[in-house]
């Protein structure tokens, strides 16, 4: 009565390489963005390293990662008048990444 179940490869379910084990995503898999939603002159809010911020976009930009060109942005602070290169959108990029238009 105390079986364990067993998967398809003989190991116990709950075991660490059972087979239901999801796969984490593969890099390789992932879509990037590579047209431009956003124009030049939009107001946008966006995280720049951990920080919620305001801006207007001053320039569209094509960044390679690996073989692939992906679209980012170049964005001008409205409180501080700081550039930030490298804005990508859906957490393309590591540094930044634009949350919506305002």
């Amino acid at each position: 009565m105390n079986e364990e179940i067993k998967t398809s490869k003989g190991r116990p379910k709950g075991s660490k390489n059972a087979s239901t084990i999801k796969k984490e995503k593969n890099p390789k898999n992932y879509k990037y963005t590579r047209k431009h939603i956003y124009k030049v002159g939009d107001q946008v809010e966006y995280i720049w390293i951990g920080q919620l911020k305001l801006g207007k976009i001053i320039k569209l930009t094509l960044t390679d990662v690996g073989n692939i060109k992906v679209a980012t942005y170049t964005i001008k602070d409205s409180i501080n008048n700081l550039v930030n290169p490298y804005i990508g959108v859906n957490k393309d990029m590591k540094f930044g990444n634009i949350l919506q238009k305002v």
